[in-house]
């Protein structure tokens, strides 16, 4: 009888636990969604959320590019240090385009609910980085930098490789 009891009290536990964590996933899916919505709702809006008074009113850019990262939810420790050796090659190469918001940075979770069109907008077939040129905040054109993959042991070699792509796609003379 006594075994019965535990054997209850672990399978209890185990569906609080369950049902606990689909909560939480759910939440944080819901998060994410109003997080991306937000910046839509504030340009619409015309306004900077957070903006300070008196700060300049900062103005969407109807041309800009983004570097994604995209990855899904199993990584490898290459995939770990492509993100990190290209977003720190983005932010030191080009400190002054990302606060004018001419470039900006994304990593991108592939296997989060509704990123399932990344696969198909920019021909995906898993882990990559990407350059995106957005025009009036639509993709124009994109290119994939797939020597990262090769590179990512020479960190000068990658920053070289991932600072030259970026440059020339901003129309920065190299």
């Amino acid at each position: 009888m006594n075994g019965k009891k535990v054997l209850s009290g672990v399978l209890l536990a185990f569906v609080a636990v369950a049902i606990g964590f689909l909560v939480l996933k759910e939440t944080r899916s819901m998060a994410a969604a109003d997080k991306s919505a937000a910046p839509a709702a504030t340009a619409a809006a015309g306004t900077a959320e957070g903006a300070l008074p008196g700060a300049p009113e900062v103005q969407p850019v109807p041309r800009r590019l983004v570097a994604y990262y995209f990855h899904l939810n199993k990584r490898c420790n290459t995939c770990r240090a492509i993100e990190r050796q290209a977003k720190e090659a983005i932010e030191t190469g080009f400190p002054e385009a990302l606060l004018a918001g001419r470039l900006e940075w994304q990593a991108v979770n592939l296997d989060e609910p509704g990123n399932d069109h990344y696969y198909q907008d920019f021909q995906l077939t898993g882990s990559a980085l990407v350059l995106v040129e957005l025009v009036d905040g639509k993709p124009a054109r994109f290119k994939h930098l797939p020597k990262t993959w090769d590179l990512v042991a020479d960190r000068p070699a990658f920053a070289a490789y991932v600072q030259g792509e970026t440059k020339a796609w901003l129309g920065v003379p190299q």
